[in-house]
């Protein structure tokens, strides 16, 4: 069977109905057209849009459009955005033309009009046309056929493309790849492109295209960002519910059911709310929800809408969104309040980003000006909040917590159009004066709605995000209105598992006369004033003077680089050293040097980021890098080992003697525990008590996914002895916990299992390197769902094989797994 009989005719009869083998599927919500009814649309192959189609959507939306044309008058302002010469530009461009219209002089001498290419409105998408088509072929330098279309009003919003392993060898990636040869050789057809659809019999995964030249490296790279489509909420949707008869038993026609997103309604909805161009550091790329983002703003916005007017109490205009770290919170609060000041129902709201550190505040503020959102302003202080709520300042505002205080002289607001997102909402309740400030915020906008975002929940009878934020409905306080756990993030792939190894370096005395306990420890490490924790450790901070001793620097510096060079460094990913404060920092950093160099290695492998204070001395004043140097700095670090050859080799040509050495080692005490994206980052090495949700931010630096590299775990070296006590230092519910770590030593301890696993495929062949072996084996594969269960088994393996690997443990099934890799 080809692909098309494995995955695109399948996929059409689910979207539409057409072919289907249910007599009662009707698809959803899409008419199915095949070529010879595309062919009699007359539609030149250089042209991506069936124009015959897109007049009479236009002659249908528009009051003011008459005639055909008056519609071709607007089709012609829609083509000259689709050749912009930039393809990104263009993409850009013509979705903001569909998504607000164009304007348009329909009638000489008549002022112009706005003539909409697409009705929104849902009481009327019905005069939308909604075809679906196959093998829809388009000329640019190249012919390109693509498997399935998706047209709004003979516009091609949805691209698929689909690969068959069993009549193939090829999957979903290869679909991929093909889709940028496509926006190479066809860019016309890309340029009012969504998303695009790659799959193979198992995988359902949508994305977006890079819009330059990328190369094979830079595709690999941006794998990650093509994610499934599995609903947080299975039960919502009826087939589940349905008699077993009636439920799908396709592999495939799950994902593409869950992919709701493929109904009509939810792709102009995408087009109209969750897409992101974000520009950083010159460079920009398009963003595009992924569905626990998707759902959760829905969810917020759905919320919002029916309660909007209603005489309900301040807590039913709550919610909890528990997204887990690295899962793209920001992204989501950005979502959030772009859809949210959309809606005409809420009358232009405000809506009020809500963090409680001022570094926080200036990173969302630059995401969502990195994503060009209009009417998006900073709160520059107490007096300016105060200000802007006064005039009753509509757009979107950011500002801290800690701005809510003074608040005396500032009426009770009674608007209930002004919508709260609070960030990491599990630390804006914690101590005293956060209590009061989160406690004026809400006796000064006592209507608003209070959603909380945070990705590490702590429920405690002080501290309950719960209660804080969520309703009680029907007598049960309701825990979350978005739940994205740890689990599910790892299965999406949005996420890698974290493991850890304690490998704890003594303090240099008996720890019991220290007078000090590891949660004393942590208190001091939450303070977030360096000047603060300075004067604590001169005053009676004994513990991290032992801490960062020179003869215990030595000895973490000997396991780390051992580690680093023999674990992460191999493979091109690069690690965080995280000492207890600025001055362990700078020890490290010396010692550090030395090992480098009596190595024959270069000391600019390692750097130091940490904060500046006022009284430092000249050994930490070395470090005072300014904003613009750090900024570099962390670039650099992030580069892959193929990007860092094209950044040197663009700046200092070919010769690697003048080449700058790669940045690999960072070394922090609180910068870049939190909000620090850099996928190449590996392994953290802890040196310092963390707990709770700081402890979980921090590890979950290493958990970014690179397909590009293989990546495939974190981990956490712990030198304090953090985790000598797991359930101290993370005090959450006992799955969180054994979903964010994962001990190296269990981990180690599965290899023979997943050994063995793969090998039963194999029950009564003798491994050996002969042909006879090798046929034997291609038949024990025959089988498709043989093949499956060993491609699922093996697959298992490889990914713990490259996490354990070198260790020696893997040395006994050496031969076993090179005869299954082939």
């Amino acid at each position: 069977m080809s692909e098309a009989g494995y995955v695109e005719l399948p996929v059409i009869a689910w979207l539409s109905g057409h072919g289907s083998h249910t007599p009662h599927d009707k698809g959803l919500g899409w008419i199915y057209r095949d070529e010879a009814a595309m062919a009699a649309f007359n539609r030149p192959l250089t042209d991506p849009l069936v124009e015959p189609l897109l007049i009479q959507a236009l002659l249908r939306i528009n009051d003011d459009v008459h005639t055909e044309a008056q519609a071709r008058l607007a089709v012609n302002a829609l083509r000259k955005t689709l050749t912009q010469p930039d393809r990104l530009t263009a993409n850009r461009e013509t979705l903001d033309l569909l998504r607000d219209g164009a304007t348009v002089v329909l009638t000489p001498g008549e002022p112009a009009k706005t003539v909409r290419f697409i009705e929104f409105d849902p009481a009327r998408q019905h005069r939308n046309d909604f075809t679906a088509t196959n093998q829809y072929r388009v000329q640019g330098v190249r012919q390109c056929r693509d498997d399935t279309v998706l047209l709004v009003n003979g516009i091609p919003l949805v691209i698929a493309e689909y690969k068959s392993y069993l009549a193939s060898g090829k999957d979903w990636t290869e679909a991929v790849r093909q889709l940028h040869r496509y926006q190479r050789q066809a860019p016309l057809m890309l340029a009012p492109n969504v998303f695009c659809v790659a799959a193979d019999e198992q995988e359902f995964r949508y994305g977006t295209v890079l819009f330059h030249d990328a190369s094979q490296s830079d595709i690999a790279q941006y794998l990650d960002a093509w994610g499934p489509w599995l609903s947080r909420y299975p039960d919502r949707k009826g087939w589940w519910n349905a008699p077993e008869a009636d439920r799908p038993d396709d592999p495939l026609e799950i994902p593409v059911k869950n992919l709701l997103r493929l109904k009509p309604c939810h792709v102009l909805d995408f087009l109209q709310h969750f897409i992101a161009f974000e520009t950083k550091r010159g460079k920009t790329v398009k963003k595009i929800a992924r569905y626990q983002q998707f759902e959760a703003v829905n969810d917020i916005v759905d919320r919002t809408l029916v309660l909007i007017g209603q005489p309900v109490t301040a807590q039913d205009r709550t919610g909890l969104i528990w997204h887990t770290q690295g899962s793209g919170k920001s992204l989501t609060m950005i979502f959030a309040a772009y859809k949210l000041r959309r809606q005409a129902a809420l009358k232009n709201p405000t809506v009020l980003i809500v963090v409680d550190r001022r570094d926080l505040k200036t990173q969302i503020a630059d995401d969502f000006d990195a994503c060009d959102y209009p009417n998006v302003e900073k709160a520059l202080g107490v007096e300016d909040l105060k200000r802007k709520l006064k005039t009753v300042w509509r757009g979107t505002l950011v500002t801290t917590v800690q701005s809510f205080q003074k608040m005396a002289d500032l009426p009770p607001l009674p608007d209930d159009n002004l919508i709260t997102l609070v960030d990491e909402c599990h630390r804006s309740q914690k101590g005293h004066s956060a209590d009061s400030y989160a406690m004026t915020m809400r006796v000064k906008l006592p209507n608003a709605f209070r959603y909380g975002f945070t990705g590490t929940p702590i429920d405690r009878t002080m501290i309950n995000t719960h209660r804080d934020f969520g309703p009680v409905v029907d007598g049960q306080q309701e825990r979350y209105l978005s739940y994205y756990g740890i689990k599910r993030a790892i299965k999406d792939g949005a996420t890698l598992e974290v493991h850890y190894l304690r490998d704890k370096v003594p303090l240099t005395v008996n720890e019991q006369a220290l007078n000090v306990g590891f949660e004393q420890m942590c208190a001091e490490m939450e303070l977030e004033d360096e000047e603060a924790k300075d004067l604590i450790q001169r005053q009676r901070s004994q513990w991290k003077e032992l801490a960062r001793h020179p003869d215990r620097v030595e000895i973490v510096i000997d396991k780390m680089l051992a580690h680093f060079l023999a674990w992460p460094d191999p493979s091109g990913f690069k690690a965080q050293l995280v000492g207890v404060d600025r001055l362990a920092c700078a020890r490290f950093k010396d010692a550090l040097d030395a090992k480098l160099q009596a190595r024959g290695l270069p000391p600019e492998w390692s750097d130091v980021i940490i904060s500046e204070g006022q009284n430092d001395d000249p050994d930490l004043e070395r470090f005072h890098y300014g904003k613009q140097k750090q900024d570099d700095l962390i670039d650099y670090f992030k580069l892959t080992p193929a990007q860092w050859e094209v950044w040197n080799r663009e700046r200092y040509g070919d010769d690697r003697a003048h080449w700058r050495p790669p940045l690999k080692i960072l070394i922090v005490c609180d910068r870049l525990l939190t909000g620090f994206d850099a996928p190449i980052e590996q392994v953290m090495y802890l040196d310092k008590p963390l707990r709770d949700h700081n402890l979980l931010q921090a590890i979950a630096r290493t958990n970014r996914p690179l397909p590009a590299m293989n990546k495939r775990t974190g981990v956490v070296v712990d030198f304090f002895g953090v985790f000598a006590d797991l359930e101290k230092a993370l005090n959450f519910d006992e799955n969180i916990r054994e979903e964010a770590l994962i001990d190296w030593e269990a981990l180690k301890a599965t290899v023979p299992g997943e050994v063995r696993r793969c090998l039963d495929s194999f029950q009564g062949i003798a491994i050996a390197d002969t042909r006879d072996c090798l046929l034997a084996a291609l038949r024990a594969l025959q089988d498709p769902d043989a093949a499956r269960i060993f491609e699922h088994n093996f697959n298992s393996l490889e990914r713990l094989w490259e996490a354990v690997s070198p260790d020696p443990c893997l040395y006994p099934h050496r031969h076993a797994y090179n005869w299954l890799c082939g």
